[in-house]
């Protein structure tokens, strides 16, 4: 494979460039794919935006090229895509190891600049990036080439500016998987990001009847989200044809999974065809997906292969009317401004397709609001409520975060109701202009709409502003659903603020005193926050908690309250960072063993070396831990660095010293300190390579010689210091020194004694700049080294020999190495390196077995709000300022509840990360389904009920209803399954319209039971307070205020409420008799009652049909009623088993008959046929004698 790299241009993109903006902002983001080589591909302008179109010879010549669509997205940036190979000239050439170390490390500081390329480096090569041969991106990558899902910057990948890749390959050679991404302007302000995940789109030719001879495999083209429709087109041409000035029209179908490259006629309607509107729109504006499909249709002999279809008449439809009174509610403006832009770029049409035609315009442009409800549980029609919502891409963490807030009954009462229109707030420079608010709204319409026939919908509009105002949330990578919850309930909040001008306001402090003081203080903080916040969040998910801090010198005590929208509890599991350290103590006598520890998260190498010198007899600051890789030390594990930051398989050695390690930043050197000094063994000669250089020499594990002063002067000394513990690792240590026969005595034989070493065993050598013992991982250069003779000629007599940050190398041929330490041949036979024995300390022999009794004992949700209250020692990374002592204090901290909301919104910590660790607490956690009981934990209610029997006037204080209980009852749960980044989202909720939990799992909805929401993957949960009084307080009073001004000014007739059916829902409507009544229309922004109707006094079907009341309800279509027949069912989707098969969106139910066939026509002239429900997922057909 040749390296590819794209060297900048002028290009598009930077136009979106915000000057203003130069901090390097990364997102998870999206999908990649393989890439390999192909030749450029002209991004010139191509035809007029129109139906019809022609290929352009520019772009015929690229479809020869049957490379990757990845180097294609490259191009279409504006980057030329080049050649370099190790051998071009490039200034980084001869650089030594540490001026490379600067250069990418100085590389890399550079912000992101909209329009430039960055490439993706593994992470696991990056971190020994020397010396490990060409950049390897394997770990990036799956089977086919395309990244995996859950990449994190610092954990699994780092981003490379060009000049830094660039670099690489000149001094690596040739990378495996090569991945260039662009950077491109992410949100309103334009913030820099890299796209990690081009859209991939699928590319189909339309044929009249598919060959698998002449089929090929399947093609796909990779653009930019910043790249244009027109762009889109030409590049989708060229994937097929090399023909020019063949006339051809482009039709989106749904996404799904299509063999080869063409695509049958006769499945194009049934595909969800949309004709293709070619703009200069983005791709991202245009709302095209990462997975969506294309169909390529080239005119033959002058005529359309569409056009001698056989008339569908289930494809005409009408344009859908706008179902808001007024027209310049959200989704209108949108659809209403791209329409007048698409009319002045539109040509008329082509022969056979007309306006009335279900692709004479693509659904994508166009948006349809849907009507307000509000429900009353004794109210059921259909089942609504139960709208899947469709995965466009890793889009599962939203999907099931807003399927929990969508069954939030108090939160959707208020946007169907239509009075967050009223209250929408879009001068707030906090809020999102009111987009946020809008799209939540509009997107509640759909999901509780009554008559939708859908099971799925793709929520694009609403994905669109997200990331609008939130580019964190751009692309197609995962993320965290709480993340997503807590910036929408903030933003909600903030778009429909009250409060049009906030004033500015002082928080109160606290001054001492007792209940009445800290009542007084709580009402005051929480008056002082409602000046500047007061919506329809606060009514609902704020609560107040109360934060105490105490000095540990002057036991000054601190007091705050602060809102909180949702409470993160920590779960009580103690979190343990476990490894096994490779301990080498300073007396070769004693045997070098493998010590397995655990210690907290958290924790640093200097609580784990005072750990092992407890365990092992040694004093904690004579221990030196390092990290071992490729045969050298490769990093100084000092007391800053945290053990997160090592993962399972780094190797870690602990050495034990006659003296201080100096692993403390605070040590202060003496004088007659003795050189620590490491040592490794390399081969005398190292192996040349391709690359112009000498291989990796060392081998076996390297050690510390700890040489003093007077050793340091002499040659002998210091080499006869390197062999005491040179014996260590060798079965032949005797060999190493030179003996004599001793005098005999009358009673034993002679002696043998140790006179001195043998010096020709190898060549020692030193080397500076050894840093904090760390040798670059470049290969071994014997000319690199200094000689002992040069040294003493700088030096002189009597002075050490040895400075700061030396190295020692110990040369040794390869008879010398094969005797004492064996070869790669022999497994290493004679050497030591292998053996290490187990030291199993009592203390961690008693630390599991605890921990196993304490696992198998179960955490409630009790346990974790206990860990959230319990009082914690502040860090000391994270100090308190006293203003007492005047300087900053470890400090006492604990958090108590004051006030808690109507809605409670809960959120399990079961994630950490580090930069080398990700990790998820999969502990089961006991949760209540009812009565959750939180009023003994609300200081609120402790303090009020003791100032109440002192005489305390409550209502001054704003504490009301003391005697009732602050229990609560679960309604939704969002649950993750899998690791951190990764994994998938699903949700639990429960439908307060029909009564029943149900199961969402993206697209696919199903009945539940409410205890399986209680699980171990439950993430996020939703409590709703019992009240002997309507929740939401303020929120409440409007909504019924609105509904009061309904019921004297409602003139909404019949025909004004009828919901026409969107294009794509063409299946029958499904009727569910109504439980305890029949439920009322509302007109477009005012919310009315709902009568209802005794049950033993039901009407008849034909009865009903005719009733007024049911025809302006928004049940029935009278002009278009359809029947099944009775061997006909109508299956709606199951969940899958697992979460891979998660995939496709079908807004249709799926019709079945007997013998397997399906269909989506309907016969208009045959006779009704009611048909009732029994909560189960499918329609059966009822006998009509019976009515309902």
């Amino acid at each position: 494979m040749n390296s590819l790299s794209p060297a900048p241009s002028p290009s598009s993109k930077t136009k979106d460039l915000d000057p203003g903006s130069n901090s390097r902002k990364r997102q998870r983001s999206e999908s990649s794919q393989s890439t390999t080589s192909s030749v450029k591909r002209s991004a010139s302008e191509g035809p007029a935006a129109t139906s019809i179109h022609t290929v352009m010879d520019e772009t015929a010549c690229a479809a020869s090229v049957p490379d990757s669509d990845i180097d294609s997205y490259m191009m279409v940036q504006g980057e030329d895509v080049t050649v370099l190979g190790p051998s071009q000239p490039v200034a980084t050439v001869n650089l030594t190891p540490l001026e490379k170390f600067e250069y990418i490390k100085r590389l890399r500081g550079k912000s992101m600049q909209v329009g430039e390329t960055w490439f993706l480096v593994s992470r696991q090569w990056y971190r020994r990036w020397e010396d490990i041969g060409p950049v390897d991106n394997t770990p990036l990558v799956d089977q086919d080439g395309n990244i995996t899902s859950s990449l994190i910057e610092g954990v699994d990948v780092e981003f490379l500016p060009e000049d830094a890749w660039n670099a690489f390959t000149t001094w690596y050679g040739t990378p495996t998987h090569t991945l260039p991404r662009s950077v491109i302007s992410r949100g309103q302000l334009g913030q820099p990001s890299l796209e990690l995940r081009p859209p991939r789109l699928r590319v189909l030719h339309l044929v009249e009847t598919r060959s698998d001879q002449a089929d090929r495999r399947p093609e796909y083209v990779t653009l930019s989200t910043k790249d244009t429709v027109e762009l889109l087109s030409k590049q989708l041409v060229a994937r097929l044809s090399a023909h020019s000035d063949i006339p051809y029209r482009i039709w989106k179908i749904q996404p799904g999974e299509y063999e080869g490259v063409q695509f049958p006629a006769e499945k194009l309607f049934s595909a969800g065809a949309d004709l293709l509107e070619i703009s200069d729109r983005t791709l991202e504006d245009s709302l095209i997906e990462f997975h969506d499909a294309f169909v390529v249709e080239f005119q033959k002999d002058g005529k359309w292969i569409s056009d001698q279809l056989p008339p569908a008449g289930q494809l005409t439809v009408s344009e859908p009317q706008p179902l808001f009174s007024q027209d310049n509610d959200f989704f209108s403006r949108i659809a209403g401004s791209s329409q007048q832009k698409f009319q002045q770029r539109q040509t008329p049409p082509p022969t056979g397709v007309t306006p009335s035609t279900s692709f004479s315009k693509s659904k994508d442009t166009q948006i349809t609001p849907f009507r307000s409800h509000v429900f009353s549980k004794a109210k059921v029609v259909q089942e609504p409520g139960t709208l899947g919502l469709a995965n466009m891409g890793n889009t599962c963490f939203m999907n099931s975060a807003l399927q929990c807030l969508a069954h939030t009954e108090e939160l959707a009462n208020y946007f169907l109701s239509g009075l967050y229109q009223s209250e929408l707030n879009p001068e707030n420079p906090l809020g999102m202009q009111g987009a946020i608010a809008e799209a939540f709204g509009s997107l509640l319409h759909r999901i509780w709409a009554k008559d939708l026939s859908a099971t799925s919908y793709s929520p694009r509009e609403f994905k669109i502003q997200l990331q609008r105002f939130a580019p964190q949330f751009s692309g197609y990578q995962q993320h965290d659903s709480q993340e997503l919850v807590a910036f929408l309930l903030d933003g909600l909040h903030e778009d429909l603020n009250r409060v049009r001008k906030k004033p500015y306001v002082e928080k109160p402090d606290w001054e001492g005193g007792g209940d009445l003081e800290l009542a007084q203080l709580a009402r005051d903080s929480w008056q002082g926050y409602m000046r500047r916040n007061d919506s329809v969040i606060v009514d609902l998910f704020q609560g107040q908690y109360q934060s105490t801090l105490v000095c540990p010198e002057c036991h000054k005590v601190s007091i705050t309250f602060d809102p909180f929208m949702y409470l993160t509890l920590p779960i009580p599991i103690e979190r343990k960072w476990a490894h096994s350290i490779r301990y080498v103590p300073w007396d070769s006598s004693k045997p070098h063993v493998e010590v397995p520890v655990e210690i907290a998260r958290g924790a640093t190498f200097k609580d784990l070396r005072s750990l092992l010198g407890r365990w092992m007899g040694a004093p904690a600051e004579n221990l030196l831990t390092m990290e071992v890789f490729g045969n050298r030390f490769y990093k100084n594990l000092d007391d800053t660095v945290p053990c997160d930051d090592m993962s399972e398989n780094d190797v870690i050695f602990c050495y034990e010293l006659p003296c201080n390690a100096r692993q403390s930043r605070s040590y202060k050197a003496k004088d007659d300190d003795p050189f620590i000094v490491p040592v490794f063994l390399n081969d005398l000669y190292g192996r040349a390579t391709t690359y112009g250089y000498r291989s990796q020499s060392a081998f076996g594990h390297p050690f510390f010689a700890v040489i003093d002063r007077e050793e340091a002067c002499t040659v002998d000394g210091i080499y006869n210091a390197v062999v005491d513990h040179l014996q260590r690792w060798t079965r032949n240590a005797q060999d190493l020194y030179v003996w004599e026969e001793g005098q005999a005595t009358p009673v034993d034989a002679a002696p043998v004694i140790k006179v001195g070493v043998k010096m020709e065993i190898f060549d020692l050598r030193p080397q500076s700049g050894h840093k904090d013992y760390i040798t670059s991982l470049s290969s071994y250069n014997p000319h690199r080294l200094d000689s002992w003779e040069s040294r003493i000629e700088r030096t002189g007599e009597g002075v050490p020999l040895l400075k700061e940050w030396d190295a020692l190398y110990c040369d040794f041929d390869k008879n010398m190495k094969t005797y004492f330490f064996g070869d790669e041949i022999s497994r290493w036979e004679h050497s030591t390196w292998e053996t290490w024995e187990t030291f199993i300390h009592p203390e961690y022999a008693e630390a599991k077995k605890a921990a196993l009794n304490k696992s198998s004992r179960g955490i409630s949700i009790d346990d974790c709000l206990e860990e959230f209250t319990k009082e914690e020692k502040l860090g000391e990374d994270d100090l308190w300022y006293c203003p007492r002592c005047k300087k900053h204090q470890q400090a006492t901290k604990k958090f108590d509840l004051w006030k808690v909301p109507d809605i409670l919104a809960v959120h399990l910590k079961r994630f950490s990360n580090s930069r080398a660790l990700r990790d998820k607490i999969d502990a089961f956690v006991d949760f209540p389904i009812e009565g959750f009981d939180l009023t003994h934990l609300v200081g609120e209610r402790k303090i009020g009920k003791k100032l109440n029997d002192s005489g305390a006037n409550l209502q001054e204080l704003g504490i009301h209803d003391l005697d009732e209980p602050l229990i609560y009852d679960l309604y939704a749960v969002d649950e993750h399954l899998g690791g951190l980044g990764g994994g998938h989202y699903r949700a639990y909720a429960f439908n307060h319209v029909t009564g029943q939990w149900y199961h969402f799992d993206d697209s696919y909805v199903s009945r539940a039971e409410a205890n399986q929401a209680v699980n171990t993957n439950a993430y996020l949960l939703f409590y709703k307070r019992r009240s002997n009084r309507p929740l939401g307080g303020k929120t409440l009073q409007r909504i019924e205020e609105a509904a009061q001004a309904s019921i004297e000014d409602d003139d909404i007739t019949p025909a004004e409420q009828q919901l026409p059916t969107p294009p794509e829902e063409t299946s029958p409507p499904a009727f569910v008799m109504a439980q305890g009544g029949f439920s009322v229309p509302l007109s477009p922004d005012k919310a009315i009652p709902l009568s209802s109707s005794p049950l033993d006094d039901l009407p008849t079907f034909d009865q009903s049909h005719n009733d007024p009341l049911i025809q302006s309800s928004l049940l029935l279509d009278t002009s278009g009623l359809h029947s099944l027949e009775p061997e006909w069912t109508i299956d709606r989707l199951t969940s899958p088993t697992s979460s891979a098969a998660t995939e496709g969106d079908d807004d249709y139910q799926k019709l079945s008959s007997p013998d397997g066939s399906s269909s989506r026509s309907w016969d208009d002239n045959a006779p009704a046929s009611p048909v009732t429900s029994d909560k189960s997922p499918s329609l059966q057909p009822v006998d009509s004698h019976h009515g309902l």
